[in-house]
């Protein structure tokens, strides 16, 4: 890791103790782009700042990425299972937690994360079950409404056979509803780990319009995740120094300071 690089790592570190997530994504981010080799450890941190501020797909990319530059070590399978646990996916975090446990046995910590984990995958599933149940129980208590209504006071529907079959059909109704409705829970869940469609860096750098990084540092690393974009120095300098956040980025960076343009490390 170069100096400037160490430099960046370690003003996040500073950030990430400070409680200042959003400086820390900078810092951390320039550490990443800087840094040729590439050291796994900058991902896992830049993903708990991601998960502290609630962005936990963002979270997750960061945490494969570390987990793919070091497959055996278990931070890195600890961090992706915080943003699945943090973000009501209790499976897939189980399955990380255990991961992490058999790289490091001996610890504790992660031993008991895979036993909570464990719990809470089974109370996920009776809620899954709950959304049928109020849904079967809704259908009853439209059946018995029916069965006290004024139209079989008045022998409307005296048929026996006919009260057991619209009984039965609005249990139905109400089961398959509670059935939708938890796919529904379900799908809400699984958005909020999709992968985003910008990277990281790109994500960040939108946050922080006059961050300037060497396009020889960026490009140094492999992977997409860090190749050159338009608005890199050189060619598309103009493009980058006109361009603007959006106003949905711009609220997550006013966040980290009340000013338009943060500003740079000391």
């Amino acid at each position: 890791m170069s100096e400037r690089a160490e430099e960046a790592k370690q003003a996040g570190n500073g950030h990430l103790a400070a409680g200042e997530f959003v400086r820390a994504l900078r810092s951390y981010t320039e550490a990443i782009e800087l840094c040729q080799s590439r050291d796994h450890t900058l991902f896992s941190n830049r993903a708990f700042a991601f998960t502290k501020l609630g962005q936990y797909a963002r979270a997750i990319v960061d945490a494969d990425a570390a987990i793919q530059l070091a497959p055996t070590w278990s931070k890195g399978y600890f961090r992706r299972a915080e943003a699945f646990r943090l973000s009501g996916m209790p499976a897939q975090a189980l399955q990380a937690y255990c991961v992490a446990s058999r790289i490091d046995p001996s610890d504790e910590h992660l031993r008991a994360c895979c036993i909570n984990g464990a719990t809470e995958v089974r109370r996920a599933a009776r809620r899954g079950y709950a959304f049928v149940g109020v849904g079967l129980a809704i259908g009853l208590s439209v059946a018995l409404a029916l069965f006290l209504s004024e139209s079989y006071a008045k022998g409307e529907l005296s048929s026996s056979a006919s009260l057991v079959l619209v009984a039965l059909s609005l249990c139905t109704l109400g089961a398959l509803g509670g059935a939708g409705a938890r796919e529904l829970y379900r799908h809400q869940l699984a958005s909020r780990a999709a992968a985003p469609l910008t990277s990281n860096d790109a994500f960040v750098r939108l946050q922080f319009p006059d961050m300037r990084v060497p396009k020889s540092a960026r490009t140094a690393a492999a992977g997409p995740e860090h190749a050159a974009e338009p608005g890199d120095d050189g060619a598309g300098a103009r493009h980058r120094r006109t361009a603007r956040p959006t106003n949905k980025y711009k609220a997550f960076r006013d966040r980290a300071h009340p000013t338009s343009r943060p500003p740079p490390l000391g």
